[in-house]
């Protein structure tokens, strides 16, 4: 079941990957590695891959091969500033995820979290994200597409309790983020 899911993601980021370059109207990977904006973003899909055992994800409605658009910006890019700022846009939300440092295999805890949809404001308990891969392993101004894997606790944000806590009320989750440099 696990290859399945992996060949399935692959070809669904695969699918959507190709869609946003047509939609943007990439021509050549020569055209991705200058942005005009200055905004070194990469759009494309985060695939939830696992959930927690309890309900908490299932009642936000996240399971398993759920697909959300997404877009990371990482830092020290362009006129990127020096935050790594992740953010995901589901049919009914936003959340925006910014960490002063880039996460790393270690479960870093974000230092904003804001959510927008039917309402906004900060998450009562700040998510934390760790990433167990990433492709390249430097981004850099010439990077033109970008694969991560990780983990994200209280992906969303209905934690009212710390993520230690014994009644910890979170959704987590791993996921795939594959994206494209917008041009």
């Amino acid at each position: 079941m696990r290859h399945s899911i992996k060949t399935l993601t692959v070809g669904v980021v695969a699918v959507v990957n190709f869609a946003l370059t047509i939609f943007l109207g990439l021509t050549s990977v020569q055209a991705l590695t200058a942005p005009t904006s200055g905004k070194y973003q990469y759009f494309g899909t985060l695939m939830i891959t696992a959930t927690t055992t309890t309900t908490n994800c299932s009642n936000a409605g996240y399971y398993v091969g759920y697909v959300i658009l997404a877009r990371l910006r990482p830092p020290s890019l362009g006129i990127n500033g020096t935050n790594w700022n992740f953010n995901v846009f589901n049919d009914y939300s936003s959340h925006s995820y910014s960490f002063s440092l880039t996460p790393t295999s270690k479960l870093s805890t974000a230092n904003y979290a804001y959510w927008i949809g039917g309402g906004s404001g900060p998450f009562d308990v700040n998510p934390q994200i760790s990433i167990t891969s990433q492709t390249p392993t430097k981004i850099s101004t010439s990077t033109t597409s970008v694969y991560i894997e990780g983990k994200i606790r209280n992906f969303d944000g209905n934690a009212l309790y710390a993520l230690t806590a014994s009644n910890y009320d979170g959704c987590d989750i791993t996921f795939r983020f594959s994206g494209v440099l917008k041009p």
